[in-house]
């Protein structure tokens, strides 16, 4: 027997995606920004959006997605 795991409703990850990242962005230009200020904008925005790809994928998405999985799943039957 293999249990099968349900699918994520996608406007609610998409809008749990949204949040964290919004969330993420935020911090993470905030503490970087005397560095970022620094640097030219096109290195600026290949560092910040590898930051922000690195702590999505592997800090922030699976942690929100375990915590929220009854949400984003939707009802169950």
């Amino acid at each position: 027997m293999s249990r099968c795991t349900p699918r994520p409703i996608r406007w609610r990850l998409a809008v749990v995606t949204w949040l964290a990242l919004a969330v993420v962005v935020s911090v993470v230009s905030h503490l970087g920004r005397p560095v970022f200020e620094a640097m030219p904008v096109v290195v600026d925005t290949v560092v910040l959006t590898g930051v922000v790809v690195v702590v999505m994928t592997w800090l922030v998405m699976p942690t929100v997605t375990r915590r929220l999985a009854g949400f984003l799943g939707g009802p169950t039957p």
